[in-house]
């Protein structure tokens, strides 16, 4: 691991939940920049690199222990209305059975939760321009009734809101309409997010808490 107050580059693996790398991937990148300005960063995905399909997270990590060698390890679950704490804990114990099985005192790695409330989905309802331009219209002057940073973890469904978003800003009808994919699109959001989208992001709890909890985790 190198020093995080000089110069380098940092390494890191994201482990997530069905098809929410790509989404989550620029938001990392964000906080890391952040906390950590003089650091390269090199991240990848494991969900495309390794076959994880159907295997249970502690063996996932065990997988990605085996297989790839960085510096911190990502690991995304959806909170699901449990509590944040709770998943995070099922991630440590997951982390630490996958070290033991795969024979290892020290994996040579950090293990850093992400877990946002509900769905990864949640944390992308936060700016109605940035939707807008993931929608390939961007000068749509519809209002997409996007809910305050306090409420967006209240949402029921944030993926089928965030769909519907993404459907009107479109403004696409009929035959276009039918064709047209948000679950390709959404990928395209957080790439669109600026300094000032990305702070008020900030004040959803789950994500400053995502946010905080990297020099607790990097710089112990």
């Amino acid at each position: 691991m190198i020093r995080l107050d000089e110069k380098g580059e940092l390494r890191y693996g994201l482990l997530s939940e069905g098809t929410s790398d790509s989404v989550l991937k620029p938001l990392i990148d964000w906080v890391l920049a952040q906390h950590y300005p003089r650091v390269d960063l090199e991240g990848n995905s494991l969900n495309k690199r390794l076959s994880l399909k159907g295997l249970a997270l502690a063996k996932k990590l065990e997988l990605a222990i085996q297989t790839v060698d960085v510096d911190v390890l990502f690991v995304h679950r959806d909170a699901d209305r449990t509590r944040v704490a709770k998943r995070e804990t099922e991630i440590f114990q997951a982390w630490e059975m996958a070290i033991k099985q795969a024979t290892l005192e020290d994996s040579g790695s950090k293990v850093i939760p992400i877990v946002p409330v509900t769905m990864s989905e949640s944390w992308l309802l936060i700016d109605e321009q940035s939707i807008k331009l993931a929608a390939n219209n961007p000068k749509s002057k519809i209002g997409l009734s996007l809910p305050s940073p306090a409420n967006i973890e209240r949402i029921a469904d944030p993926k089928a809101k965030l769909f519907e978003c993404l459907k009107a800003a479109s403004e696409l009808k009929g035959r276009r309409l039918k064709k047209f994919r948000p679950e390709k699109q959404r990928h395209l959001i957080p790439h669109e997010f600026s300094d000032q989208v990305f702070n008020r992001l900030l004040q959803v709890p789950s994500f400053q808490h995502f946010y905080d909890s990297i020099p607790q985790y990097l710089n112990p």
